[in-house]
């Protein structure tokens, strides 16, 4: 008689969100507020006057969307920090590549908080596309929890 050494089961390790925003900017910035709402980050966790900035470049933009997300959760996740309240946020084609460069308000999670969060592995290159339609441009993300 063989043995089985192996079974599939069912597992849902990954949650998604649709984002919207009538500029790159914007979309990228609404994606950051999405990422942080499904951590669980309280609304106005980062208040403090200290700033934070950033810089990427990846050859498209939806790779530079995944970088901006990766990069904000391993902040999160590693530094404890959260960025948010973005004073500047410009995103530009420098062929070959995409560019971000952005400032942000910046503090450090309390541990009572930051024992709460859902974590995130990673974000993840399933099915992502920017779309840019008439009024703006649109995505799907999806989370590896």
């Amino acid at each position: 008689m063989k043995s089985k050494t192996f079974r599939e089961i069912e597992h849902t390790a990954d949650v998604g969100m649709e984002v919207s925003g009538k500029t790159l900017e914007e979309l990228f910035a609404n994606a950051a507020n999405g990422f942080y709402s499904i951590t669980g980050v309280p609304p106005g966790e980062a208040s403090s006057a200290e700033r934070y900035d950033l810089s990427l470049s990846e050859l498209s933009k939806e790779e530079l969307l995944v970088s901006f997300l990766n990069e904000l959760n391993y902040l999160l996740m590693v530094q404890q920090i959260v960025i948010t309240g973005f004073s500047s946020f410009k995103i530009y084609l420098d062929s070959p590549q995409w560019t971000l460069l952005c400032t942000g308000a910046v503090s450090r999670l309390s541990p009572q908080v930051y024992d709460q969060l859902q974590e995130i592995k990673s974000v993840t290159y399933h099915k992502i596309k920017i779309v840019h339609q008439k009024n703006g441009y649109t995505t799907q993300i999806f989370f590896d929890i």
